[in-house]
This record gives structure tokens, C-alpha cells and sequence, in this order.
């Protein structure tokens, strides 16, 4: 079985060296040798030039024994393990095999990043002890999805695969990318069709470590009204609130978000994914602890410089036929 740990977590486990500013709260293994896919973006993917990445993490292999024997020392101080699963052959029992061994030797809950799969294969991980899973549709654009994710099945797929693990788990995350050519009005719909689900939404920003997309990394202005957006969906605030101009970038929000957890990481339950878009000295794309005065204060400068309105009042009558048709797609 080919298992990597993220360095965070293998630090955590004693079974690297090194110095954290911020912690992992989630244990991070992977699982897999060599992913069959070609995700775009993906460290992963076939062809891509740096295989010991994952984002901007690296993941060093350990003997499962080794992390087995290492679990204990983090009760108490992890939240959750969440296993990150590459395609290949076999994916499916290694996956059971290793949820097992882990579930025998910890009672941290488990999360799995999966592909789609039937709905049989989501209630094996369920008996094998899996808590909830996280669907990566990743690219919020329908239009772009193939060229991003070659191979990786549809959108649709990826959404029936979403209500399935609803269905299975009663919990489960939409993974979304800001930043592979999508629009803010695709970020924002797709969210507030997950949240509509009843599903979480983890925000990620794009990564460029190579140049096999024509994409650059979001700008922090925008990706922070991204998240001060799902936050604002998070709290209620439905998709027709929010206003875009012709080209689908979001001009307006009716309000602020409550607190300042509209910066932090999302996902599932006790995930920070610390370094996870973004080097130790920062910017902090997701921010993995509670935010300082300073970066409450730089987030709203952002939004700002976005040239976000906030509390836009009414929107006319064709942004509200709009508004009514994506609310009806989107499901919020």
C-alpha cells in the first residue's frame, strides 16, 4: 500500500522534523502511487513535473505500520483524518483496507476526498467507518470543466455524486478552485447549489506550479469576496441577493458577514489545511487559526479594492429575471 502523509501532519505524527506556525488540525494521508487522471491542475496528474506535490504540499511515503503506531500521539490534538484518494486500479479496497486499519487504531473521525462513484461504493466506506466525503468538482464552470478535467466524467456526475453522499453520510463538502477560469457568478451559484444540499463548501485557491494552464493565481481582492460571499450563504443570504456585472464578476452584496470565520479555512469539520495555496510567509489565501486584527483589516481592504458594494439595495428588473433563473439552477 502506497501511503504519504502531508509534511504537516508527518511532523505532527513524530515522524518528520520541522517548525509549524500553524498546526494541521486534520490529519492528511495519501493514498495511491500514480494517478490515471490529468487534472489540469493537479500536482498529481499525469505528467505533472513534481509528483511529491499535492497544492503546494509535499508528501512524503511512510510504511502504513510507521502511521499506525504514530496515531496516538495526536489524540487529543488532531480533530479528524482525512484521506486523499488518487485513481487507479484497485482505489476502492485500498481505500476500505487502509479505513480500517485506521478506525482500528484511532477514533478520530474520518473524511475521504473521493472521485464519483456509484452509491454502492459510498456505503462500503460508510460500514468501513468513513464520516463524510468531499466531492472535488473543483471547476465551477460547466463550459470549461472538460478542458480542465479531462476524463474525470461531468459536472452532472459530480453533483449526483454530491446528493448520493448527502444521502449516505448526511455530511459531505463540495471542493471549488478560484482561479481556473471560471466566474464569480459560477464560484458563487455553485456554492449556494452545495449549501442548498445541505452540503459545506471548502474554497481553494489555484496553485500555479507549472504552465500547463493559461491561468493565473486569484488576486487576494477577489478571492476574499469570494469567501465573504459563501459566508453570506452560509448565514442564509440567497444567490438572487447578490449582483454581478455582464461578464458574471460580482459587484455587490447585501451585507457583511457575521464574525470573521468568512477568511478562514472551510471544509469539514476541524480542517485548516495549513499551506495548503500559499508559502509560510503568507498571503494567506485561507487563513488556519482565528484571524489577527490585521488581517481582518487587510480582508476588507481587499473587498473594497474588488469594488464590492455592500447593501446595493434593489436590483433592476432584467438583474432580477436573472437572479430568479440562477436561484432556480442553483437551488438556493
Amino acid at each position: 500500500m502506497h501511503l504519504r502523509a502531508s509534511l504537516g501532519t508527518a511532523i505532527l505524527l513524530g515522524l518528520e522534523r520541522g517548525r509549524m506556525d500553524a498546526p494541521p488540525t486534520t490529519l492528511y494521508l495519501m493514498l495511491g502511487g500514480e494517478c490515471r487522471l490529468d487534472c489540469q491542475y493537479c500536482m498529481q496528474a499525469r505528467g505533472a513535473p513534481r509528483s511529491d506535490l499535492l497544492s503546494r504540499v509535499v508528501w512524503p511515503p511512510f510504511p502504513l505500520e510507521r502511521v499506525l503506531g504514530a496515531l496516538a500521539a495526536c489524540e487529543g490534538v488532531a480533530e479528524r483524518i482525512c484521506i486523499q484518494m488518487l485513481s487507479y486500479p484497485g482505489m476502492r479496497d485500498d481505500l476500505i483496507e487502509l479505513v480500517l486499519s485506521l478506525r482500528a487504531a484511532s477514533g478520530l473521525p474520518i473524511s475521504v476526498s473521493v472521485a464519483p462513484m456509484p452509491r454502492e461504493g459510498l456505503e462500503a466506506l460508510r460500514e468501513a467507518g468513513v464520516s463524510r466525503v468531499g466531492i472535488s468538482i473543483d471547476e465551477a464552470s460547466d463550459v470549461l470543466f472538460d478542458a480542465v478535467r479531462p476524463g474525470f466524467g461531468s459536472p452532472g456526475g459530480h453533483w449526483r455524486a454530491l446528493g448520493d453522499a448527502m444521502d449516505v453520510f448526511g455530511a459531505a463538502t463540495l471542493h471549488l478552485i478560484v482561479g481556473v477560469g471560471e466566474t464569480d457568478a459560477e464560484v458563487i451559484g455553485a456554492a449556494a447549489r452545495a449549501l442548498a444540499m445541505r452540503s459545506e463548501v471548502a474554497l481553494f485557491a489555484f496553485t500555479r506550479l507549472d504552465d500547463r494552464l493559461p491561468f493565473q493565481r486569484p488576486t487576494m481582492a477577489r478571492y476574499r469576496s469570494m469567501q465573504v460571499a459563501v459566508q453570506l450563504l452560509r448565514e442564509g443570504v440567497r444567490f438572487g441577493s447578490f449582483t454581478f456585472d455582464v461578464c458574471g464578476t460580482l459587484t455587490g452584496i447585501p451585507q457583511t458577514p457575521r464574525g470573521t470565520s468568512a477568511i478562514m479555512t472551510a471544509g469539514c469539520p476541524g480542517c485548516n489545511r495549513p499551506c495548503y495555496n500559499e508559502s509560510p510567509g503568507g498571503p494567506l489565501y485561507n487563513v488556519p487559526r482565528e484571524p489577527t486584527e490585521a488581517e481582518v483589516s487587510a480582508a476588507r481592504a481587499d473587498i473594497m479594492s474588488y469594488g464590492v458594494a455592500i447593501g446595493r439595495g434593489p436590483v433592476g428588473k432584467a438583474q432580477q429575471a436573472r437572479a430568479g433563473r440562477d436561484d432556480g439552477r442553483h437551488g438556493a
